[in-house]
Protein backbone atom coordinates (compact mmCIF):
# COMPACT_ATOMS: atom_id res chain seq x y z
CA UNK A 1 0.00 0.00 0.00
CA UNK A 2 0.94 3.54 -0.80
CA UNK A 3 1.56 6.02 2.00
CA UNK A 4 -0.86 8.99 1.78
CA UNK A 5 1.89 11.61 1.47
CA UNK A 6 3.73 9.14 -1.34
CA UNK A 7 0.14 9.20 -3.68
CA UNK A 8 -0.11 12.70 -2.91
CA UNK A 9 3.04 14.20 -4.18
CA UNK A 10 3.39 11.46 -7.66
CA UNK A 11 -0.06 12.69 -8.29
CA UNK A 12 0.58 16.22 -7.41
CA UNK A 13 3.42 16.32 -10.04
CA UNK A 14 1.63 14.11 -12.52
CA UNK A 15 -1.02 17.15 -12.48
CA UNK A 16 2.15 19.73 -13.27
CA UNK A 17 3.33 17.38 -15.91
CA UNK A 18 -0.46 16.79 -17.64
CA UNK A 19 -1.31 20.74 -17.46
CA UNK A 20 1.85 21.48 -18.87
CA UNK A 21 1.07 19.47 -21.76
CA UNK A 22 -2.42 20.55 -22.06
CA UNK A 23 -1.30 24.02 -24.18
CA UNK A 24 0.94 22.43 -26.07
CA UNK A 25 -1.69 19.54 -27.06
CA UNK A 26 -4.84 21.92 -28.01
CA UNK A 27 -2.24 24.18 -30.12
CA UNK A 28 -0.65 21.74 -31.89
CA UNK A 29 -4.40 20.27 -33.00
CA UNK A 30 -4.78 23.88 -34.79
CA UNK A 31 -1.41 23.18 -37.16
CA UNK A 32 -1.35 21.95 -40.95
CA UNK A 33 0.60 18.75 -40.74
CA UNK A 34 3.11 18.86 -43.97
CA UNK A 35 4.70 15.40 -43.60
CA UNK A 36 4.46 12.45 -40.84
CA UNK A 37 5.68 9.19 -40.76
CA UNK A 38 3.84 5.43 -40.38
CA UNK A 39 0.88 6.83 -38.42
CA UNK A 40 -0.25 3.34 -37.46
CA UNK A 41 2.80 2.66 -35.26
CA UNK A 42 2.52 5.60 -33.80
CA UNK A 43 -0.71 5.42 -32.82
CA UNK A 44 0.34 2.24 -30.59
CA UNK A 45 3.31 4.17 -29.19
CA UNK A 46 1.34 6.70 -27.98
CA UNK A 47 -0.62 3.92 -26.15
CA UNK A 48 2.58 2.72 -25.04
CA UNK A 49 3.26 5.56 -23.25
CA UNK A 50 -0.10 6.00 -21.53
CA UNK A 51 0.63 2.94 -19.42
CA UNK A 52 3.22 4.88 -17.72
CA UNK A 53 0.69 6.96 -16.26
CA UNK A 54 -2.29 4.03 -16.23
CA UNK A 55 -0.54 1.46 -14.63
CA UNK A 56 0.56 3.50 -12.02
CA UNK A 57 -2.89 4.84 -11.36
CA UNK A 58 -4.69 1.60 -11.20
CA UNK A 59 -1.57 1.10 -8.65
CA UNK A 60 -2.71 3.80 -6.38
CA UNK A 61 -6.38 3.38 -6.66
CA UNK A 62 -6.68 -0.12 -6.53
CA UNK A 63 -4.92 -3.33 -4.93
CA UNK A 64 -4.18 -4.83 -8.01
CA UNK A 65 -0.70 -4.54 -8.56
CA UNK A 66 0.15 -5.05 -4.89
CA UNK A 67 2.04 -8.53 -5.32
CA UNK A 68 4.99 -6.39 -7.35
CA UNK A 69 5.46 -4.02 -4.88
CA UNK A 70 9.12 -4.08 -4.26
CA UNK A 71 9.89 -2.86 -0.24
CA UNK A 72 12.60 -0.69 -1.41
CA UNK A 73 14.70 1.43 1.48
CA UNK A 74 13.18 4.81 2.36
CA UNK A 75 16.43 6.68 0.80
CA UNK A 76 15.51 4.86 -2.42
CA UNK A 77 11.86 6.36 -2.78
CA UNK A 78 12.99 9.17 -2.01
CA UNK A 79 15.71 9.28 -4.56
CA UNK A 80 12.86 7.79 -7.27
CA UNK A 81 10.73 10.94 -6.07
CA UNK A 82 14.01 13.88 -6.90
CA UNK A 83 14.32 11.70 -9.87
CA UNK A 84 10.62 11.98 -11.03
CA UNK A 85 10.42 15.32 -9.85
CA UNK A 86 13.35 16.49 -12.09
CA UNK A 87 12.30 14.07 -15.06
CA UNK A 88 8.67 16.20 -14.72
CA UNK A 89 10.65 19.82 -14.60
CA UNK A 90 12.76 18.85 -17.82
CA UNK A 91 9.19 17.51 -19.59
CA UNK A 92 7.23 20.34 -19.18
CA UNK A 93 10.76 22.86 -19.79
CA UNK A 94 10.60 20.78 -23.22
CA UNK A 95 6.82 21.26 -24.16
CA UNK A 96 7.65 24.77 -23.35
CA UNK A 97 10.54 25.48 -25.44
CA UNK A 98 8.87 22.87 -28.94
CA UNK A 99 5.64 24.82 -28.39
CA UNK A 100 3.25 24.52 -31.41
CA UNK A 101 6.41 22.26 -32.89
CA UNK A 102 5.14 19.39 -30.44
CA UNK A 103 3.35 16.43 -32.07
CA UNK A 104 2.50 13.05 -30.24
CA UNK A 105 3.73 11.80 -33.48
CA UNK A 106 6.63 12.05 -36.00
CA UNK A 107 5.34 14.42 -38.08
CA UNK A 108 6.24 17.79 -39.73
CA UNK A 109 4.10 21.04 -39.37
CA UNK A 110 3.54 23.89 -42.15
CA UNK A 111 6.16 26.56 -40.50
CA UNK A 112 7.99 24.13 -38.59
CA UNK A 113 11.50 25.19 -37.45
CA UNK A 114 14.43 23.19 -35.81
CA UNK A 115 14.76 23.91 -32.18
CA UNK A 116 18.14 23.90 -30.86
CA UNK A 117 17.84 26.20 -27.52
CA UNK A 118 16.25 25.11 -24.17
CA UNK A 119 17.16 21.17 -23.44
CA UNK A 120 17.69 20.88 -27.11
CA UNK A 121 21.24 22.75 -26.65
CA UNK A 122 22.09 19.70 -24.70
CA UNK A 123 20.81 16.52 -26.30
CA UNK A 124 18.27 16.09 -29.35
CA UNK A 125 15.18 14.17 -27.71
CA UNK A 126 14.77 15.57 -24.02
CA UNK A 127 11.73 14.72 -24.28
CA UNK A 128 12.37 10.85 -24.56
CA UNK A 129 15.05 11.51 -21.49
CA UNK A 130 12.19 13.05 -19.45
CA UNK A 131 10.13 9.70 -20.19
CA UNK A 132 13.31 7.52 -19.40
CA UNK A 133 13.91 9.10 -15.68
CA UNK A 134 10.10 9.65 -15.56
CA UNK A 135 9.50 5.76 -15.63
CA UNK A 136 12.41 4.97 -13.39
CA UNK A 137 11.68 7.88 -10.79
CA UNK A 138 7.96 6.58 -10.32
CA UNK A 139 8.40 3.08 -9.93
CA UNK A 140 11.23 3.86 -7.23
CA UNK A 141 8.96 6.42 -6.00
CA UNK A 142 6.04 3.65 -6.05
CA UNK A 143 8.04 1.36 -4.89
CA UNK A 144 6.70 -1.28 -7.18
CA UNK A 145 8.70 -3.74 -9.87
CA UNK A 146 5.94 -3.64 -12.57
CA UNK A 147 6.09 0.46 -12.64
CA UNK A 148 9.27 0.20 -12.96
CA UNK A 149 9.74 -2.26 -15.43
CA UNK A 150 6.40 -1.73 -17.48
CA UNK A 151 7.17 1.97 -17.80
CA UNK A 152 11.13 1.30 -19.13
CA UNK A 153 10.13 -1.02 -21.02
CA UNK A 154 7.46 0.90 -22.77
CA UNK A 155 9.42 4.02 -23.38
CA UNK A 156 12.38 1.68 -24.78
CA UNK A 157 9.91 0.57 -27.02
CA UNK A 158 8.88 3.83 -28.24
CA UNK A 159 12.08 5.24 -28.44
CA UNK A 160 13.89 2.87 -30.48
CA UNK A 161 10.81 2.10 -32.92
CA UNK A 162 11.01 6.21 -33.68
CA UNK A 163 14.17 7.59 -33.17
CA UNK A 164 15.49 7.02 -36.43
CA UNK A 165 12.33 7.67 -38.64
CA UNK A 166 12.17 11.08 -36.36
CA UNK A 167 15.63 11.65 -37.37
CA UNK A 168 15.24 10.82 -40.84
CA UNK A 169 11.78 13.44 -40.92
CA UNK A 170 13.62 15.80 -40.11
CA UNK A 171 17.28 15.47 -41.85
CA UNK A 172 14.87 15.31 -44.78
CA UNK A 173 13.08 18.89 -43.51
CA UNK A 174 16.01 20.85 -42.23
CA UNK A 175 19.01 19.01 -44.66
CA UNK A 176 22.31 20.28 -43.97
CA UNK A 177 21.33 22.23 -40.65
CA UNK A 178 19.89 19.20 -38.90
CA UNK A 179 22.91 17.01 -39.68
CA UNK A 180 25.49 19.68 -38.12
CA UNK A 181 22.92 19.79 -34.88
CA UNK A 182 23.10 15.68 -35.13
CA UNK A 183 27.22 15.96 -34.48
CA UNK A 184 26.93 18.72 -31.70
CA UNK A 185 24.59 16.82 -29.47
CA UNK A 186 23.82 13.71 -28.19
CA UNK A 187 20.48 11.60 -28.62
CA UNK A 188 19.15 11.82 -24.84
CA UNK A 189 22.56 11.87 -22.33
CA UNK A 190 24.00 14.89 -22.61
CA UNK A 191 27.77 15.10 -23.29
CA UNK A 192 29.72 15.68 -19.98
CA UNK A 193 32.47 17.48 -21.63
CA UNK A 194 31.58 20.11 -24.06
CA UNK A 195 34.61 20.55 -26.73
Amino acid sequence: MIAYNTAMFYLLLLAIALVGRLPHMVRTMRTTVIDSKNLFREHINVVLSCTMIIIPLLHLFTHWFTLFDAHFPFALRFVGGAIFLAAVALHNWTHDTLGIQWSPVLRVKEKHQLVMRGPYKYVRHPLYASYLWWTIGQGLLLNNWLILLTGMISEAIVYLSRRKDEEALLIKQFGKEYKEYMQKTRRIFPKLLRS
